[in-house]
């Protein structure tokens, strides 16, 4: 039992984390708040990832290395596939980038 709790406490962060990282950093200037405080993006770019791979470096913390692309809202097309290579670590209970790489 405990082993399965070890195992589960080093679980890497998965492409969804990835991608929902990348949408956050992505709209972060796109966010605006409505009356009752609450944040919200009308017209945001999409964003894709592909090719997640993280390795452990610590507790909890991940060398992660990617693709991410983004489309504003009003373009035709996507951007071209940037290489991204961050750190990421488990903080606050989400997956956050801890340093630039």
């Amino acid at each position: 039992m405990f082993a399965m709790f070890l195992i589960a406490a080093i679980v890497a962060p998965q492409p969804s984390d990835i991608h929902a990282i990348e949408v956050t950093r992505a709209t972060a200037t796109y966010v605006s708040h409505a009356r009752d405080g609450r944040a919200f993006v009308e017209f945001g770019p999409t964003v894709e990832t592909r090719n997640v791979s993280c390795n452990l470096q610590g507790k909890d913390v991940f060398d992660c290395t990617y693709e991410a692309r983004i489309r504003d809202f009003f373009a035709p097309d996507f951007a071209a596939w940037l290489p991204k290579r961050e750190r990421i670590a488990f903080r606050d209970n989400c997956w956050q980038i801890v340093s630039p790489k």
